[in-house]
This record gives C-alpha cells, structure tokens and sequence, in this order.
C-alpha cells in the first residue's frame, strides 16, 4: 500500500496521461507483498532448507551407527591380507616375539607411535582394528554428510544406503588398510568439494570445514602413501565440473588446497623414509623393498634366454629366483641389495615384454560386471536418462577416466588387486551420484512428449530395479563372505586344538601358506594361539623383525637350523619343498628331504631332515 500512495501522489505532480497510464500499469502488477516479507520468505525457505539438510543427515548418522553395529555383531570379520594382521602384531608385540614397535613397514611411523602408546598402556582393546573401522565410520559420515547437504531429500538416504551396502559391507567383513585410506580421501575430497560448491555463510565455518578436509587427506596419505594420489587422480572429473561450474572459487582455493594437501603428505612420506634410514636395522628397508616389489609385486623380472646371462653373472639359478618370488629371501649374501639392484638395472635395459591385453581388459571388465561395477553404471545410465547437457558429458568423462585409470595403473603394476580398483570404483560411483544430487539445480529444458515421458519411466523403473537387484546381490555375496570366514576360523581353532604346539617349538611360515589373517582378528587384541612361536617370512625377511627373533633363538642360518635342530618346523604348501631342497642342495651341497609332521584343513607343518 505504502508504494501505492506513493505512486499516486507521482501522479498529482505529474499531468502526463501516457505517464499516468504507465505508471497504473505498473502499480497494478506490483505485489501487494512489502519487500521486507519477501526477504522473510526467502530466510524462512534458507532455514527450512538447512533443518531438512539437518533431518536428512541425522537420520544418514543414525543408519550408520545401527549398520555398522548391526554389520560387526552380525557377520564374522577379518582382515583381508596378511599385511594388516602382521601389522597388527607388530603395533600390539604380540605372537612374533618382540615388544610393541612404531615400525608398521606400510603405515606412518607416527601412526605406530600412537598405538604403540596405546598398546603398552592399554594392551586389552584391540587398537588397530578399532583404528581401521574408525576410519571407515568416519568416511561414511561424511560421505552421508556432503551429499545430504547438496541434495536434502529422502533420496538421498536411499542413495546413501546403497552406497553402504555396495562399498561397506564387504570391507567391514574384510578390512584393509588400503581401502581405508582411500575412503578416507574420498570423504576429505568431498567435503572439500562440498564447501567449495555450496560454501557457507560463515567465513570461519568455511575455513575450519577447509582445514578438516585437508587434515582428512593428509591423514589418508599417513595411512597408505599410494592411495591418496590414487584416490586424487580417480576424482580428476570430479574437479573439472566444479571448475566448469565454479570458476573463480576452484581456482582461487581448490587447487591451492590439494596442492598444500599433496606437499605436507610428501614431506610426511619424505619424514617416514628419514626415519626408517636413521633406525638401526632399518636403513635399508624402503630401498629394498622397492627394488624387491619388481620381482614379486609387479612380476617385471623373469627368467628366459635375455636375463639367464645376468643371473648367472651373480650367482644365481632360476631356483633362487623362484625362491625369491615366493618370499623366502633369507640369505643376506644371495638376496643381498646389491644383487637385486644389479638385476633390476639391467633388465631395465632390455626390450620390455609385451603388455597382455587381453587379460588387462579381463580384469576390468571383471570390475565393472562386479555388483559395485554394475552399480555404478546404472547410475552413470541414471545420469544419462535425467541430466542435463553438462551432468551427462561429465557423467562419461567420469566413466572413461576409469576405464584409463584402470589400465594405466595395470600396466604400471602389471597387477591390479582387487583392494585397488575398488577405491577407484568408490571414487567412480562417488563422483556420479555427486553429479546426480545436482540435476534437480540445473534448469529445465523443454518438457518432453508424453510418449518419452512414459519411455523414461519404464527405463527409470528398469534402471531401479537391477540397482536394487546389485544392492541385495553384494549382501548376499557379504554374508556368504562372513559365513565362509566363521567356518574358517572354527576349523583353524581345531588345528590347532591338533597341533597342539609347545613353548620352545619355532614355526617357520613360508610367506602366505599360514593364514594370519585368521590368527589375527581385527576385533581380538591378540592372536588366537598366543603361545604359539611364529617366524613369518616376508617383506621383513631382512629388517629386525625376523633377524632379532632369530639372534634371540641362536640361529645363525635358518637354513641349515631346519635340518639340524629337531625344534624348528616349516609350514608351507607342497609345491614348494622341492624349492628349498634345492637350494640346500646348491648352496650347501647338502641333500635333505622335507617331510608332513602334521597335515590340517588350514595349514601343513613340515620338517626338513638330512638325509645321511
């Protein structure tokens, strides 16, 4: 009213009739809203936004606590890979003869410096597999937390659920601490993500929301190095849309942020390799392992008419180098630094081996046609059905940046575990349902046809249909995981109720032929046989893990301890005794025989005898 009388009075003061004429017209379509209500409505739709968002990621907190309880009390877990569980008895000193130690081989030494705090003082909670499910919880939160604040609506709770259930589940059954770390990066890159897209009012909000992000990444490359530049490549799409959208703000602060992220995780990795070089007994431990994963881990070095010379110009047969491919890598003389080195300069030289296509394209189409693969393309397939232009072009830019992600990593490692495309496939399925919580922001094109409309729909219904087929078909496939676990552990249990160990006998494992991920469960504090006296070979065959439990046995040389001493027994397969009586043979020009002491369903003890 008061823009009225105004207006009225303009025209008392002004005679014009085509003036006066405007000027009515114009009153007449004027709200007879005052404009401070409009500024009311629009703070009171800001804050009914804000409590949904609120509600939403409530209910996402709640849901998380009750499955991630309902998951560890329901299924039987354990650790995927032997190196979490002998990480796990080297932060707790536990089983292998040794106090609790700070040196994990492929976690932060500072991150073993806090469980080895918290092991000594508290040595009755399992602290590393609390740890590793922390990080889990912690990364699903935030994930739940980012897309319920660019989406706040009930479906984002559904989608969240099947990201749960695709991504989560099978790692609570079997954790890893690759997988953890790389969760944890995608949650920081979100987060990042998020208060970038959809920044907050408040300055310091968006600062302290910024440092927690960045400490999330740094934390994930404390965990594992490699997957934090991993996880930093897989969301490349991710970065180009919100440059694409966000200009300015993506180049005044998100490439500054990662940059600042990926140095302080450099510098804390150069940190790791300084004080590995400056610990007695360590010096030599990255190094080594580096040029030693050429052999096992990348399978770049074999044996064939072009390197038969080079092995033989130091000594070796194609049995050591057998034995080395298998972890049993003892002797400081043979497997020595130099040695290897030697090797793995040379063959450098040579013409690389052809690249196996066919089983490259193998696996990856096993990880696409796995239930998070296919998942994950039907959400891609969502995308294409609903976007608009720019959600679309981003949603297979995504895909694609997999696909040569994939087979750049694969060719790099000529090995591609499954612990590693399921991070990049997490960030892949991460990336598309960020680009599907912004269709609903981006602006409607020309409505279709009611003829396309009916075809979407019965699309859409389809699309739905198989993504709640891969959600059920990954429970099923968790829960005959876990059922396979519980029968693993209670045979394991009474081999060694069999066995029955004594104190002063020493238990040689040859590399994985022992299952430690069973002697070590992620919820026990302790291995199952804590009496039980174990010498693991492996990646710490040269460093103080092995070498001071062998000086504090009187062992001078394990090999010939295996035929000399009545107490010392093998546990390995039966293709391999052949390797080690030949090496005996070759390198001690003695001849032995390995026989079967005792034969269980999960493991063989063997002793190795002269003979005369």
């Amino acid at each position: 009213m008061r823009w009225r009388r105004i207006l009225e009075r303009h025209l008392i003061v002004n005679p014009d009739g085509n003036r006066k004429e405007l000027i009515q017209t114009r009153a007449a379509e004027m709200p007879e809203e005052p404009l401070y209500q409009k500024w009311i409505s629009r703070a009171r739709g800001a804050a009914f936004r804000e409590r949904k968002t609120r509600f939403i990621f409530l209910i996402i907190s709640l849901l998380n606590v009750f499955l991630f309880a309902g998951a560890l009390l329901w299924f039987s877990a354990q650790y995927q890979t032997n190196d979490d569980a002998a990480m796990n008895m080297y932060a707790a000193g536990k089983g292998l003869g040794h106090p609790p130690s700070q040196f994990l081989l492929f976690q932060h030494f500072l991150i073993g410096l806090v469980l080895k705090f918290l092991y000594r003082d508290l040595p009755g909670i399992p602290w590393y597999g609390a740890l590793m499910y922390t990080y889990l919880f912690l990364s699903s939160v935030i994930i739940g937390y980012v897309i319920s604040r660019l989406s706040p609506r009930l479906s984002t709770v559904i989608s969240w659920v099947v990201l749960f259930g695709l991504f989560y589940l099978q790692v609570i059954v079997s954790l890893q601490f690759t997988i953890c770390s790389g969760y944890l990066a995608i949650a920081g890159v979100l987060l990042l993500y998020s208060t970038l897209h959809k920044p907050y009012a408040s300055g310091k909000i968006n600062l302290c929301i910024l440092i927690i992000a960045s400490g999330l990444l740094i934390l994930a490359g404390l965990i594992r190095f490699y997957s934090l530049l991993l996880v930093l490549l897989s969301m490349i799409p991710l970065y180009a849309y919100l440059l694409v959208t966000r200009f300015a703000i993506t180049l005044r602060r998100l490439l500054p942020i990662l940059c600042c992220a990926v140095l302080t995780s450099v510098l804390l990795n150069r940190a790791q390799l300084a004080y590995y070089e400056r610990s007695p007994g360590w010096e030599q431990f990255y190094r080594y392992n580096h040029v030693r994963a050429e052999f096992i881990d990348r399978h770049k070095i074999v044996w064939d008419e072009s390197t038969q010379p080079l092995f033989q110009q130091i000594g070796w047969s194609r049995n050591d180098l057998e034995m080395l491919k298998s972890w049993f890598y003892l002797d400081p003389n043979v497997y020595s630094f130099q040695n290897l080195s030697f090797i793995s300069k040379r063959t450098s030289l040579l013409p690389k081996a052809k690249v196996a296509w066919d089983k490259l394209f193998a696996n990856l189409k096993y990880s696409l046609t796995s239930y998070t693969g296919m998942a994950t393309l039907l959400l891609c397939a969502l995308l294409l059905i609903w976007g608009a232009r720019i959600t679309r072009g981003f949603a297979v830019l995504a895909l694609l940046w997999y696909v040569t992600l994939f087979a750049g990593v694969t060719l790099v490692e000529r090995h591609l575990p499954l612990r590693v495309w399921l991070v990049m496939l997490c960030g892949l399925f991460v990336t598309e349902l960020v680009l599907w919580c912004h269709i609903r922001e981006e602006p409607a094109g020309q409505s279709p046809a009611p003829n396309q409309r009916i075809g979407k729909a019965i699309l859409s219904f389809f699309v739905y249909a198989l993504y709640a087929a891969c959600f059920c078909g990954e429970v099923h496939a968790t829960n005959k995981l876990s059922n396979a676990c519980r029968r693993y552990q209670k045979i394991f249990r009474a081999d060694l109720t069999r066995l029955r160990p004594r104190p002063n006998q020493l238990f040689v494992t040859w590399g994985g032929d022992f299952p430690y991920q069973t002697l070590q469960l992620p919820t026990h504090a302790g291995p199952v046989a804590p009496k039980m006296q174990f010498l693991g070979l492996g990646v710490g065959n040269q460093e103080p893990f092995v070498q001071n439990r062998l000086r504090s046995l009187g062992i001078n040389d394990l090999y010939q301890s295996f035929y000399i001493r009545d107490n010392i027994f093998l546990i390995c397969q039966e293709d391999k005794k052949a390797l080690l009586v030949q090496y005996i043979q070759e390198h001690y020009q003695t001849k032995v025989e390995v026989e079967t002491v005792f034969k269980g369903r999960t493991f063989t003890v063997r002793k190795v005898r002269k003979i005369m």
